[in-house]
């Protein structure tokens, strides 16, 4: 039998899209690969997606719980920011020339910022949703967010105003330029949060912003029990480690995924 799923014609013609009511946004159920695929492609262009492996809100990492303390004003931020410039330097094959760089520069390296992550790519957050086996057999979540009002930054210049000190008290969505290899190969995105006027401790997340006038929000859930068949799917259409993120690791990481079922993982067709 063929690695392949087999699914019958009915199977085809069936709804797996399972609308789950929800206040503020609208949720849907997603189970295999290819109604995934069919439900994003329809959305516009101006949308972004996000995946995770848990529900956790909508807060770039310095409002999260275990960063929230040791960075209650702009002041720790911009002073962890300067460290990472001056360390930085001998690893760099190019040199930002603004705030707005090398905050994308340091949050695709894993240090906390006010930005959390996206991406123009639905496949790309499905496999950050579904990449590694539930602990808790939590479902995996990916978030889309379509804005229509909300004002884009697309590219920045040597004397653009830092997103510590950005007038303005909502959300924005910043188009990084391509400056290192991961944001070019994850089709990278970010939003950028600001604190909460009258408690410097919080940042606005975007759940708890105004919904439904300069942008919309939808997730997706993908239970546990769907994880291999959707890794499985991504990896036959080219969405692996070694594509998301370059370097030699990266083609470790796919060749063992080629070659070595995770303990969940049962292929459609395939005898164990």
């Amino acid at each position: 039998m063929s690695k392949d799923a087999k699914i019958s014609t009915q199977e085809r013609k069936e709804d797996l899209l399972k609308p789950n009511g929800c206040e503020q946004h609208e949720t849907h159920e997603v189970s295999r690969f290819d109604n995934f695929v069919g439900f994003v492609t329809t959305r516009g262009r101006h949308t972004l997606f996000r995946g995770q492996m848990s529900e956790w809100p909508l807060i770039p990492s310095v409002g999260r719980d275990q960063h929230r303390s040791r960075f209650r004003e702009n002041d720790r931020e911009r002073e962890t920011l300067e460290e990472f410039k001056r360390e930085s330097v001998p690893y760099l094959d190019y040199q930002p020339v603004n705030d707005w760089q090398w905050f994308a520069l340091a949050q695709h390296n894993g240090m906390p910022t006010r930005l959390l992550d996206w991406t123009t790519n639905p496949l790309v957050a499905l496999w950050f949703a579904v990449k590694d086996t539930p602990k808790d057999r939590s479902p995996g979540i990916v978030w889309m967010l379509w804005y229509k009002e909300m004002e884009p930054i697309y590219e920045t210049k040597d004397d653009e105003v830092s997103p510590l000190d950005m007038n303005s008290d909502s959300t924005r969505i910043y188009f990084p330029e391509h400056i290192n290899p991961s944001i070019q190969a994850q089709s990278g995105v970010f939003t950028v949060h600001q604190r909460m006027e009258n408690n410097t401790d919080e940042f606005r997340s975007l759940e708890e912003e105004e919904i439904g006038s300069s942008f919309v929000l939808k997730k997706i859930t993908i239970p546990a029990d769907a994880f291999p068949g959707m890794c499985y799917g991504l990896f036959r259409v080219g969405i692996s480690r070694a594509s998301l993120l370059p370097g030699l690791r990266g083609i470790a990481e796919r060749i063992r995924y080629d070659n070595v079922f995770r303990e969940d993982e049962k292929i459609p067709g395939h005898q164990q």
